[in-house]
């Protein structure tokens, strides 16, 4: 990983700590970012912690439309599923994002320190 990655991700995982990354731009990231671009897995992370319950519309099915009417990608939304699967298994209290999860592309949302989960294939 480069130290402009490095450094990007360093300043997104603040802003994604408290706000829900926008549509469309979910949509752009996923058509051009390398497939295991850890900035992708934060864009899910940060997706299904701040969004919540009130996000679950936008996962119910393959290229579903978001209301911007822009189409998420197929590969995010499966990731998104898989992320509240891991959530609602998760007996943590706390999620927390933290850069150096991204950055050591150890595991991607968690509370105190624990194993490490994998859900990007």
């Amino acid at each position: 990983m480069s130290g402009l990655q490095i450094a990007l991700l360093k300043l997104a995982v603040p802003y994604f700590t408290k706000t829900a990354p926008a549509l469309p731009a979910i949509t752009e990231a996923f058509h051009h970012l390398p497939k295991r671009c850890q900035f992708l897995r934060l864009l899910v992370d940060a997706f299904c912690i701040n969004g919540g319950p009130k996000n679950l519309h936008t996962v119910s099915g393959v290229g579903a439309e978001s209301d911007s009417g822009s189409t998420l990608p197929t590969r995010f939304l499966i990731l998104v599923a898989k992320k509240y699967a891991e959530i609602a298994k998760n007996t943590v209290k706390t999620m927390n994002l933290r850069s150096a999860d991204y950055i050591s592309g150890a595991s991607l949302v968690r509370g105190p320190p624990a194993k490490k989960q994998k859900i990007m294939p």
